[in-house]
């Protein structure tokens, strides 16, 4: 008896499925990609990201979910990185970098040549990296096409929200994959 509970018990033990799947042996304060893609020492692009359906940036743009943007509701990056935030939330900062990999190879001059994560902070010319969050834009997704700063240099300073999940980025503080964002 005992072995047939046993059996029935372990049989039925599946993984479910909801929706992309998360690699859970990814070190995300290590690597700069999603989905298990990492970018090489040479820079190269993380091409290997499916901008698949879920999460493919369509829903961004000028305003994403989590309601209409109101400033009110939005954190400051200090607030941002001070806080043990759960969910999703605003966080508005003024772009003054991009970096991959690891914080250590952020960038704060142009030309740049990063377009995996761009850097915010409270004050423009920000090139402190305590007092900097990392936001990852990951390969097909819209924020990547309309935020990073090698295909779009004139956003270098401008004031951007973003909305997202505060998670270890880059090893910072920071939001993996945006859900929306706004550019002032």
């Amino acid at each position: 008896m005992f072995l047939i509970a046993l059996v029935l018990t372990t049989a039925g033990c599946e993984k479910g499925y909801y929706g992309e799947e998360i690699n859970n042996t990814e070190d995300t304060e290590e690597t700069e990609g999603t989905e298990g893609s990492q970018d090489t020492d040479d820079g190269s692009d993380d091409s290997g990201d499916e901008g698949g359906s879920e999460g493919s940036g369509d829903e961004g743009g000028s305003e994403g979910p989590g309601g209409n943007a109101d400033e009110a509701d939005m954190l400051s990056v200090e607030q941002f990185m001070s806080q043990t935030l759960t969910g999703q939330t605003w966080v508005v900062g003024y772009v003054v970098g991009a970096c991959s990999k690891t914080i250590n190879n952020a960038d704060f001059e142009p030309p740049f040549e990063y377009p995996q994560a761009i850097l915010l902070a409270d004050h423009p010319g920000e090139t402190n990296k305590e007092k900097v969050i990392t936001i990852g834009l990951p390969s097909g997704y819209k924020v990547r096409k309309e935020l990073n700063l090698v295909d779009h240099p004139e956003n270098y300073g401008k004031r951007v929200a973003i909305y997202g999940e505060q998670t270890t980025y880059l090893k910072v503080i920071g939001i993996k994959k945006p859900a929306g964002w706004k550019v002032y």
